[in-house]
């Protein structure tokens, strides 16, 4: 707590404040030379011009301190006394430090996959966008690399060794990666890789180290195994202009992967978009015909023509 005069020069401070504003040193001076606001310099001034026509006033700004710059909330008050302003100003702050510090620890848990520790989904494509921004005339390639039927794993061992698995995954993919790559997890066993500084050459290589990464043995539940992967490559700005784009079409190159052969690599190439449109509209048709019972089963027989017997 401040007391400062008409002149808005501080008069007095409690016992806190007085730690931050020794006597020696603050006592007298200017309240705007220790409280302010770093892109407003006359944020202050206009605050306590502003307690003419109100009763108080209340907004963040900085405190300087021996130690530093604190992010406080400041709530300014007038002092009258019997109904008549005594030309003081009562400056309360509320140290917002702790508060600053949560708010970034729920925004890291917002940005992070909670079993890797890697960039979720959200996280990833901040990451990428940041990329395209900083990085206009490089090559950036994002890469979705999945784990083939690894459903099979979580259904014979148990989910417990396949977060075990998947944890194994991330450290055998990080070990892979060059200092300016970043590893993400979209979620399931879907891995994402972005390449800021990098071409289809690049990119391929290390799909391949990804891909010899993760055909060496696995142990789980004191069973060794091997895991398939398949990886898909999107490069820009052929195969997208945005995070959105590259992320969904990284993933469209390597779900192809899984469907045709498995455990290899592609690049994205638009039809893949078309394909996997094709089928989900091909899916949701068929379920609507069975529902509604449109179906028809049609035998046809067949006759061996030498002997003239039904095959």
């Amino acid at each position: 707590i401040f007391v400062v005069d008409q002149h808005l020069r501080i008069a007095h401070r409690n016992r806190t404040a007085a730690q931050l504003c020794p006597a020696t040193v603050c006592h007298g001076q200017p309240l705007a030379d220790w409280l302010f606001d770093p892109n407003d310099p006359e944020h202050l001034m206009l605050a306590l011009q502003s307690l003419e026509q109100q009763s108080r006033w209340q907004g963040e700004l900085l405190l300087r301190s021996p130690g530093g710059t604190l992010p406080v909330r400041a709530l300014l008050v007038p002092v009258d006394h019997e109904g008549v302003h005594a030309g003081r100003y009562l400056v309360v702050l509320q140290d917002l430090r702790e508060r600053q510090a949560q708010q970034l620890a729920l925004r890291q848990l917002s940005l992070s996959d909670p079993l890797t520790g890697l960039a979720n989904r959200l996280g990833f494509a901040e990451k990428v966008e940041a990329a395209l921004a900083t990085n206009p005339g490089h090559g950036v390639a994002v890469m979705a690399i999945g784990l083939n039927r690894f459903t099979q794993i979580n259904d014979s061992l148990g989910p417990r060794a396949g977060d075990g698995v998947l944890v194994d995954v991330a450290q055998r993919l990080q070990a892979t990666l060059g200092p300016n790559d970043l590893l993400g997890r979209l979620g399931g066993d879907t891995f994402v890789v972005l390449l800021s500084q990098g071409d289809a050459a690049a990119a391929e290589a290390l799909a391949r180290r990804a891909l010899a990464a993760l055909h060496e043995r696995f142990t789980a539940a004191q069973i060794d195994f091997s895991v398939q992967s398949s990886v898909g490559i999107a490069l820009y700005p052929g195969d997208g202009q945005t995070a959105d784009e590259l992320i969904k079409n990284a993933d469209s190159a390597m779900h192809d992967v899984k469907q045709r052969v498995g455990g290899d690599l592609r690049f994205y190439q638009p039809r893949m978009n078309t394909e996997l449109l094709g089928r989900m509209r091909l899916d949701h048709a068929m379920r609507i015909a069975l529902r509604e019972q449109r179906f028809e089963l049609h035998f046809q027989p067949q006759f061996d023509l030498q002997h003239g017997g039904l095959v």
